[in-house]
């Protein structure tokens, strides 16, 4: 039986890219035994206090910090500048957590990963 890695270890990409997603964006293995492409965050929509969007902590390869990432966002118009994919707002934080999490287990791949479950946490 499989067991899930230990909680206490830290996330980390191993650097090594098996495949993409259907927008383009790279999958990267991980040391918790998956793939990640995004690792979506939710954050304040700078545009809008009041609203929220999620946005990925991944680029280019690597994990960034939360500010890094909605930098790299806004200085490229609200959107992902490894897909083109444009960035949706959301009216509260409940509705927004749902679409990150609909959008992680439907995000499709191609390469090795076809037909695998991909977790884009």
């Amino acid at each position: 039986m499989d067991r899930p890695p230990s909680p206490s270890k830290r996330f980390e990409l191993t650097g090594e890219v098996v495949g993409r997603t259907k927008e383009g964006r790279p999958l990267i293995r991980n040391n918790q035994g998956s793939v990640s492409s995004e690792l979506s965050i939710t954050v304040r929509d700078p545009r809008d206090p009041k609203r929220f969007i999620n946005i990925p902590s991944i680029f280019e390869g690597r994990i960034v910090s939360e500010l890094e990432a909605l930098d790299i966002i806004s200085n490229n118009g609200f959107k992902d500048p490894e897909t083109g994919r444009g960035i949706e707002s959301f009216s509260n934080l409940s509705k927004a957590v749902n679409s990150a999490k609909a959008r992680s287990s439907s995000i499709e791949t191609d390469d090795e990963t076809k037909g695998k479950r991909i977790f884009n946490d």
